[in-house]
């Protein structure tokens, strides 16, 4: 079954019954219900049938379960079809989430927001994405906004006035770059530190540039290698941009290029960049050991990792 990526704190799953009091210990708290807009639950078995009757029959339904206790600790979804607090568009779904009253303020909602809004960008052919809240329930506004929802509406739910964003999910415009590619060197700098390195690669590389918005929020560079095979130099998304599946698109992209062509890319060992690669197909090939200590005149510290090695993945283009 497809789910929202895993993120630093939090993993995604389905509901399941043996999590009613993992359900009921926050959806017993007025404060959680009451800006969530769904009744009190008053008793573990009430919290049982909510996940056998609503959660499981939802595909699209997830428990947000925190890494570091294991822990159901909220939900998020799409809402069923029908049962939207405001009319959708065409091909557009409502996103719901709560999140137990404890973890209010940490940033987790938003985190798991973004990865829902790459899940749906990844797997499901949406135009649109629709939250709807309380008029009074700030916070969950502040979480639709920081993850590019656009308030449009006030309205009535129930003679509850409440409030209504939305967040296209734009196509991303790619395009090949000849001249002038230096213009790019501040993105170009997210994916590779090094100047120097940059230049190495540039000049004989292909440069792609992905557009949203009329902004250019990404680049990938890649060279092509004697023997046919691809090496991808240079892949970075503007970090406003992230957990959108831009990456994974100029990843396609250039996959589309080079069809039948085995592909290269180099990357050190930060856990979550090796977790993407290899939930797009890539796996393990070779190190150059001490690539990054001996290459970089400083320290390259990612996600608590200090780079060393240079892990080398692969794959074998299936595209067209």
């Amino acid at each position: 079954m497809c789910r929202p990526t895993e993120t630093d704190r939090l993993y995604f799953r389905p509901w399941r019954e043996n999590d009613a009091e993992a359900l009921y210990k926050y959806a017993s708290d007025a404060r959680v219900s009451e800006m969530a807009l769904w009744p009190q639950h008053t008793s573990v078995e009430m919290s049982r049938q909510v996940i056998r009757d609503f959660f499981m029959n939802n595909e699209h339904t997830f428990a947000i379960v925190l890494k570091a206790t294991d822990e159901p600790i909220g939900c998020i979804g799409l809402v069923p079809v029908g049962a939207e607090n405001y009319n959708p568009l065409v091909n557009e779904r409502e996103v719901g989430y709560w999140i137990g009253y404890p973890y209010w303020g940490k940033g987790l909602t938003s985190e798991a927001l973004k990865s829902l809004i790459e899940f749906c960008c990844n797997n499901l052919r949406l135009d649109s994405l629709l939250v709807s809240t309380d008029a009074g329930n700030k916070a969950s506004q502040r979480v639709a906004e920081k993850c590019g929802f656009v308030h449009f509406s006030d309205y009535d739910n129930d003679e509850t006035p409440s409030k209504a964003f939305r967040l296209k999910l734009h196509s991303l415009a790619i395009r090949e770059v000849e001249d002038d590619k230096r213009e790019f060197m501040d993105l170009l700098l997210i994916g590779d530190e090094s100047v120097d390195m940059i230049e190495r690669y540039l000049e004989p590389g292909s440069l792609h540039v992905g557009s949203m918005d009329n902004k250019d929020v990404a680049v990938i560079v890649t060279v092509e290698n004697d023997d046919g095979s691809v090496e991808i130099k240079n892949l970075a998304v503007d970090a406003a941009y992230r957990r959108r599946g831009i990456g994974r698109q100029m990843l396609e992209y250039v996959e589309n290029l080079y069809p039948d062509k085995k592909l290269f890319l180099g990357t050190g060992e930060t856990p979550s960049t090796l977790r993407f690669y290899l939930s797009c197909g890539y796996r393990y090939s070779h190190r150059i050991p001490n690539f990054f200590t001996d290459s970089y005149p400083n320290p390259i510290v990612e996600e608590d990792v200090t780079l060393r090695d240079m892990v080398y993945l692969s794959k074998v283009s299936n595209k067209k």
